[in-house]
């Protein structure tokens, strides 16, 4: 994630055609400055989009591993446990 939002932050105009050329048929995602679509959702707000959810990916990743990391280490512990009584006191 890291990776993506970087190459969005460097080279946006590559990326923002590489992602359309991947998930849209050709010319169906080129609009006019003009449209209605352009004049409710510039660029400007898809390259926040782009970046905050490349930021919020790469946190929970980063999350994930830390606790999975800590859970891991919580299970590689030696544990405690309780053994029985080998003879009751009222046996003897």
């Amino acid at each position: 994630m890291a990776l993506i939002g970087g190459l969005a932050v460097v080279a946006w105009q590559v990326w923002f055609v590489a992602f359309h050329r991947v998930f849209f048929a050709a010319g169906t995602w080129t609009f006019e400055y003009t449209d209605t679509l352009i004049r409710h959702f510039p660029e400007r707000f898809w390259f926040d989009a782009a970046l905050t959810l490349a930021a919020i990916s790469l946190a929970g990743g980063l999350l994930a591993a830390w606790i999975g990391r800590g859970l891991e280490r919580r299970a590689a512990q030696p544990s405690l446990s309780i053994q029985p009584l080998t003879s009751h006191s009222w046996e003897r």
